[in-house]
């Protein structure tokens, strides 16, 4: 016998009938079902990685934990599946797999078998992996205040620069939508 209810996820013991008449219930944890609300997701963040994958992607939605599975629930980019690491406060962790540079939909599947998606679905952008040449100056007194050109490929879409030295201390600059030399202040 199968019912169910919006809200809450509920657990329901399953019975078979061969002659539709007489139902033989299945023992309680041998054979459930659980019914619960319709996920939809509503964004991902960060809406944008590299290429070559490796971008944790928390997905933000209704109902995305009602039936998590390890190793059952899956994030899709497009064609592309992984699976869902980290049910936490209502949201779904997954890492982005490599790709081509493009725009993918995002669904979840929380069973292995239905699809869920936003309307519209959200996107993630896979962009070309950035590659610096140069930096210049290549140096700057720790103070800050030192204007920093960049020059490379793929510094356009959600790009983001980092420095190193200091701990990264010295230089965290973020470059989003950049041209193609980027400019980027020390701290």
């Amino acid at each position: 016998m199968f019912g169910g209810r919006p809200g809450t996820p509920r657990l329901l013991g399953l019975a078979l009938a061969l002659n539709g008449q007489q139902f033989e219930p299945a023992a309680l944890g041998t054979a459930n079902f659980t019914t619960y609300d319709m996920p939809s997701i509503e964004a991902v963040t960060p809406s944008s990685g590299p290429a070559i994958g490796g971008t944790r992607v928390r997905v933000h939605g209704h109902a995305l934990v009602a039936l998590f599975v390890p190793g059952v629930s899956l994030c899709k980019f497009g064609p592309l599946s992984v699976p869902v690491e980290d049910p936490d406060g209502g949201s779904l962790t997954c890492t982005s797999p490599p790709s081509g540079v493009g725009s993918q939909e995002v669904i979840v599947t929380l069973n292995g078998q239905d699809d869920h998606a936003g309307s519209p679905p959200p996107r993630f952008a896979f962009y070309a992996n950035p590659w610096i040449l140069s930096a210049v100056p290549n140096g700057a007194p720790i103070s800050g205040g030192t204007t920093i050109t960049l020059r490379g490929y793929g510094l356009r879409g959600g790009a983001v620069a980092e420095g190193v030295g200091l701990d990264g201390a010295l230089l965290a600059p973020r470059c989003k939508f950049c041209p193609a030399d980027a400019f980027a202040h020390a701290p």
